[in-house]
């Protein structure tokens, strides 16, 4: 009898050693069906609540490299509540702080030239901003092209005098 228990143990080890050989059928792979590893936000040099300069870049680690050409306006979306004025800027991709390349996402808003500062990117005086990373299509990609497996969205301001208009990286 007991023979016939260690066939049987053995058979079920050998199930389960081709189960992972075999990538348990694409769970690792990624999630959702696609086949694909989700990309997540590990982290953002941007909180809930921030007073942000008009010149200051905002960063984004994720836990993959990103697809730079899946980043664009419709992908990381800037809502002016205040004004109703475009965001303009450009994004580019970082290594991290362990040098692996393409894992953070910066967006560098356009600095004001104008005298009254209208021509930038973000407006000063107090202007209230909701900078949201969607879901779906239109989603941020990694470079092997699992999406956003999370939307990310966080509430800031710009500064109003007598607070600090521009990042001084002197």
């Amino acid at each position: 009898m007991l023979r016939r228990h260690q066939g049987s143990l053995a058979l079920v080890f050998a199930v389960l050693v081709g189960l992972s050989a075999s990538d348990c059928g694409g769970i690792f792979k990624g999630g959702g069906g696609g086949g694909l590893r989700p990309l997540a936000v590990l982290e953002a040099n941007i909180t809930e609540g921030s007073v942000w300069q008009l010149n200051r870049a905002i960063e984004i680690t994720f836990d993959a490299p990103v697809d730079l050409s899946t980043v664009s306006f419709q992908s990381i979306q800037f809502t002016n509540h205040t004004t109703g004025q475009p965001v303009v800027g450009t994004f580019t991709l970082a290594a991290d702080d362990a040098g692996t390349a393409d894992m953070v996402l910066v967006f560098q808003p356009r600095c004001p030239v104008e005298e009254d500062l209208s021509d930038g990117g973000f407006q000063a005086g107090g202007v209230n901003y909701t900078m949201s990373l969607v879901q779906g299509a239109n989603s941020v990609k990694a470079s092997d092209g699992g999406s956003l497996a999370q939307g990310f969205t966080v509430n800031f301001r710009s500064p109003i005098a007598p607070e600090p208009i521009f990042l001084d990286t002197v």
